[in-house]
């Protein structure tokens, strides 16, 4: 049987193998003035490189580097004069704090180093900014959300939204095929995906759902046609598009 296949995509960051956080900056006068993080592979620990450029000035590279890296003798930088490069990887941003005789980390009491980003961004891990917020004040996601704990928004709860379909979207497939409909949504905690059929309760027969985010409708017929809706939840909110399918003996 012919397989008619309707598939929406989107980049999926997941975080059960995510890596260490590390400083990345790149010839810094110290480590605690970079405000970029990134997240590192699982074969890489963050590292400090203390260097002496052509002009006599010290600086600073912060980022990730490979395991077998870290072992090797780092030798020199071209151009500059390496002095020294340590890797850690006992906690998240390890190499902000005397890697290399830099200076140390050491906020005033009350101080807490937040993720700082608009929330407008549509995944929360794509925020890659730092910042020290001051005493009395609290790491702030969306919403109502604060705590206050070392980088402790990394993962900001927000609101379901679905990617595709969109909202009133026109699915044309082909009838007696097999019709997959795939609805991704963003948010966190990750939203669980449901799907209804605003013509027949309970599904009908030939529907299933084939993983966490697929309908699957087998030998699409006559009576497959019509308004869906496909729902997205998490423990902030609901999201929900309508969209329909309608099928053809022929694909246009």
């Amino acid at each position: 049987m012919p397989i008619d296949v309707i598939q929406f995509f989107l980049v999926v960051i997941t975080t059960a193998n995510a890596g260490q956080l590390c400083l990345n900056c790149k010839a810094v006068p110290q480590p605690l003035d970079c405000t970029d993080v990134v997240e590192c592979g699982n074969h890489e620990s963050c590292y400090t490189q203390r260097f002496i450029t052509y002009d006599g000035i010290t600086l600073f590279n912060v980022g990730c580097r490979d395991h077998d890296q870290c072992r090797a003798n780092p030798g020199r930088s071209v151009g500059d004069v390496n002095i020294c490069t340590r890797c850690c990887n006992n906690t998240d941003v390890c190499n902000l704090d005397q890697l290399c005789s830099s200076e140390a980390f050491a906020p005033k009491p009350g101080h807490v180093l937040c993720f700082s980003c608009p929330y407008s961004l549509v995944q929360p891990t794509q925020c890659h900014r730092i910042t020290l917020c001051g005493q009395d004040k609290a790491c702030q996601g969306s919403g109502l959300y604060c705590c206050n704990n070392q980088l402790c928004n990394r993962h900001i709860p927000t609101k379901p939204i679905i990617v595709n379909p969109t909202s009133n979207q026109h699915i044309q497939v082909k009838y007696h095929t097999d019709v997959r409909i795939t609805c991704i949504a963003t948010g966190y905690p990750v939203p669980t995906i449901g799907y209804e059929f605003l013509h027949t309760i309970p599904f009908p027969t030939n529907f299933a759902r084939e993983n966490d985010n697929t309908l699957l409708i087998s030998n699409y017929n006559k009576e497959n046609d019509g308004s869906y809706h496909c729902y997205a939840v998490n423990t902030i909110g609901t999201a929900k598009v309508e969209f329909t399918i309608h099928g053809t003996d022929t694909t246009k």
